[in-house]
């Protein structure tokens, strides 16, 4: 923040690389050298690791032949309780490959979790709205169902989640997930960790998509889409 890149506000302290003998003479010169096997699983050790780094930093490619069913699902959720954990499915929004829109249902609270606040400005969710056209998560989760094949590959941003909010399983309502997280990703060799990035902060650089005051599931969904597909 306050102007520097997202890497450099995650810098820690700066490593030193040495063996810490520097400015003191003499006192490596009687070290006893080490032994064979030792400083050939040291070699091996680092030529693994470098073979390691250089796999992380290769960009994921995404080859997917004709007519693979690809959909887009983003869910909101409501506050149920004041801690984070707290939470209950609110809003579902799904659309298609060219980002068309296929499902945009608000889902009404389970009667033994009360809604406790429907976090308007994060979800785009009103509790109005939701008492006046929400249906029950059962029946949301037939329309969800409806829309999915087994091998339909389901797009967007920590996916994962958003499947497990839906308790969609793997090979019976789709086929496999590809998240936004691991294609936009960056190696940073500093922290020798990848650098992972919002949705939002993608769209603005891929897209050029500015930040908007709301969310909801619908938009949040065809933009992931976007991005997918500018990516590809």
């Amino acid at each position: 923040k306050g102007g520097g890149s997202e890497e450099e506000a995650g810098r820690g302290p700066e490593t030193r690389t040495g063996t810490g003998t520097e400015g003191k003479q003499g006192q490596g010169d009687n070290a006893l050298p080490l032994p064979p096997h030792i400083g050939q699983q040291q070699q091996q050790q680092q030529q693994h690791m470098l073979q390691m780094q250089q796999q992380q930093q290769q960009p994921v490619i995404v080859n997917l032949p004709m007519g693979t069913h690809i959909v887009s699902i983003d869910v909101e959720c409501a506050a149920t309780t004041q801690d984070h954990n707290g939470r209950a499915v609110c809003s579902v929004g799904m659309v298609d490959e060219w980002g068309r829109p296929m499902l945009n249902i608000l889902v009404k609270p389970q009667p033994e979790e009360p809604v406790l606040s429907y976090l308007t400005p994060l979800t785009g969710v009103r509790r109005e709205e939701v008492e006046a056209r929400g249906v029950a998560l059962a029946e949301g989760l037939v329309q969800v169902r409806a829309l999915l094949t087994p091998n339909t590959i389901i797009v967007g941003q920590n996916i994962l989640k958003d499947v497990q909010w839906l308790g969609l399983r793997e090979g019976t309502d789709f086929g496999s997930l590809l998240d936004l997280t691991a294609l936009f990703r960056v190696w940073n060799p500093r922290q020798q960790a990848f650098t992972s990035f919002s949705q939002d902060h993608a769209a603005k650089v891929w897209l050029g998509v500015q930040d908007r005051p709301s969310h909801d599931a619908l938009e949040d969904a065809r933009l992931a889409m976007a991005l997918f597909n500018a990516y590809r």
